[in-house]
C-alpha cells in the first residue's frame, strides 16, 4: 500500500494485450457464488469507468427485508476500511512535506497517552510501521492493552518488528489523522476530556477524536474521488432501508445491521478506521479508480 501509487501502474492492471470479457466474468462469478452466500455483488472498473458487475442473492432476504443484492446497495465492507484509513493519511502526509513516513507517531497521540507512555518503546512506533502492521502490537485489538504491552520492552529507536496484524494499530489513525490534520480542534477535545479518569479518557478519546477524522475521510477523500463516493458509518438512518444486512449465514432469517442507530448512539456515533464503512460494490470501484487514475 505504502508504494502503490509510485511503483505500480494501471498498465499492470490492465494490459494492453488482454480483453477483458464482461460477459464471462459475470457467468464466472455468478456460477461460483451462487447458492454459496446470502448475498453477493462484484464490479470492475478502469480510469474510463465500471466495466463489469455482478450480482446475486439477498441483501434482506424475503423473511426480513425483501431486497435483492445489488452492486448499487451498501454493505459493511469490514477491515477494507483499513486501506480507506490508510489512504487518508498517505494523502495527508503527502501535503506534509516536513513529516515523513519513518517519523514517529508520538506527538499525535492524546496527551495523557503521552504523557503516561513517555520515555518507552511507544515514543518509537513509525507511520510506516502501523500502516504496515510492524509497529510489534501482538494482540488482535485494544488501543491501550497493545501500548501497555509495548511500553513493557526495552527502549530501542529505531527498531524492527515481524508483520503481526492487529486492528489496534490502524485504530491510532484516527488520532494522527486530527492530530496532523486539525490541530487547532485538538486543544478543545482534550479540554472536553479533563478531568476523567484515565481508562474513561481513553474511552472517550476514542469518540471525540473520530468526528474529525471522519469529517477528513469524507470531505478530503470521498468527496474529492472521479465519482463522489457516498460511504457511512451509519448505515441506519443514512442508507436504509436500501442497505444489505450481515447475516451469520445463508440460512440466517434474522439479518443485523452492525450498526444500527441505536447501537452508534450508545457507543458515541462515530467511526471506527480500523472497520466501520458501508460502501456499495460501485463505490468501492470507484475509490479503486480513484486511488490508481486520479491525482486530486
Amino acid at each position: 500500500l505504502l508504494d502503490f501509487k509510485r511503483n505500480l501502474s494501471p498498465s499492470n492492471y490492465f494490459p494492453d494485450a488482454t480483453k477483458f470479457n464482461a460477459v464471462l466474468f459475470e457467468e464466472a462469478v455468478n456460477k461460483k457464488m451462487k447458492n454459496l452466500v446470502k448475498g453477493y455483488a462484484f464490479a470492475i472498473g478502469d480510469k474510463d469507468g465500471i466495466k463489469a458487475r455482478s450480482e446475486g442473492g439477498w441483501a434482506q432476504d424475503p423473511a426480513d427485508g425483501n431486497l435483492k443484492m445489488s452492486t448499487k446497495i451498501p454493505s459493511c465492507i469490514g477491515s477494507v476500511s483499513k486501506m480507506m484509513s490508510c489512504v487518508a493519511l498517505l494523502n495527508l502526509l503527502e501535503a506534509m512535506p516536513q513529516v515523513k513516513l519513518d517519523d514517529p507517531i508520538f506527538s499525535t497521540l492524546p496527551k495523557r497517552w503521552q504523557q503516561k507512555y513517555a520515555g518507552t518503546q511507544v515514543e518509537c512506533i513509525t507511520f510506516r510501521q502501523l500502516m504496515q502492521h510492524r509497529s510489534g502490537f501482538s494482540l488482535k485489538s485494544g488501543d491501550i492493552a497493545n501500548l501497555d504491552a509495548l511500553a513493557k520492552k526495552t527502549k530501542s529507536c529505531p527498531y524492527i518488528a515481524s508483520r503481526s496484524y492487529s486492528n489496534a494499530n490502524i485504530s491510532l489513525l484516527r488520532y494522527i489523522i486530527t492530530g496532523l490534520a486539525y490541530p487547532q480542534e485538538v486543544p478543545g477535545i482534550e479540554k472536553k476530556l479533563a478531568g476523567l479518569s484515565f481508562e474513561e479518557y481513553s474511552e472517550k478519546a476514542n469518540i471525540e477524536y473520530s468526528f474529525p477524522y471522519e469529517r477528513y475521510i469524507k470531505k478530503v477523500i470521498l468527496d474529492k474521488g472521479l465519482v463522489p463516493i457516498n460511504a457511512s458509518c451509519r448505515p441506519e438512518p443514512d442508507f436504509m432501508p436500501k442497505v444489505a444486512k450481515g447475516y451469520s449465514d445463508r440460512n440466517d432469517t434474522k439479518g443485523a445491521l452492525t450498526n444500527t442507530a441505536a447501537e452508534h448512539i450508545e457507543k458515541g456515533n462515530h467511526c471506527a478506521p480500523q472497520g466501520s464503512w458501508y460502501l456499495s460494490a460501485e463505490m468501492l470501484v470507484h475509490f479503486g479508480r480513484t486511488l490508481l487514475f486520479s491525482n486530486q
